[in-house]
């Protein structure tokens, strides 16, 4: 950190009486100098991201299933946070039992999607695969091996 204080000092960022008067060239010095001054401060480190194969039976269906519960989960958080900063500020516009009713509605939701979410999953999976969910499921204490808790 300290070295990247330093060389950003140094930079004609750091010097208004050099600065251009365009702002659209400003706005290109800025970037130009900001880019050169990381490039030099952090090393370059090159790293490789392998994609993980989609499991067979995730189709359409499933990959809307899932969206729409990524969603419902995002407006739950939105609707939480929401209740925190209402909590914080005792004069509201909107009652404290609204925003409360809002998010339990809102998780509510939510977990019902999830929970058809999984039992789509769950569904498809012992479509391919009805021998190793047989084989799988018959172990008490495991699960199957193809599922994730998510």
């Amino acid at each position: 950190m300290e070295q990247f204080r330093s060389a950003l000092s140094e930079s004609i960022l750091c010097q208004p009486d050099d600065w251009l008067a365009d702002t659209d060239e400003l706005a290109a010095l800025y970037d130009d100098e900001l880019t050169r001054v990381l490039d030099q401060t952090l090393p370059e480190c090159h790293y490789m991201c392998r994609q993980r194969l989609s499991d067979p039976y995730f189709d359409r269906e499933c990959c809307d299933a899932k969206r729409s519960t990524c969603r419902l989960e995002r407006a739950y958080t939105a609707d939480n946070l929401r209740a925190v900063a209402t909590a914080a500020v005792s004069s509201a516009a909107v009652s404290d039992e609204a925003v409360k009713a809002a998010n339990a509605n809102a998780k509510t939701a939510w977990y019902n999607q999830r929970r058809l979410y999984h039992e789509l999953r769950k569904r498809k999976c012992t479509e391919v695969y009805p021998d190793k969910f047989e084989a799988s499921t018959s172990r008490s204490h495991h699960q199957p091996f193809f599922f994730s808790q998510n």
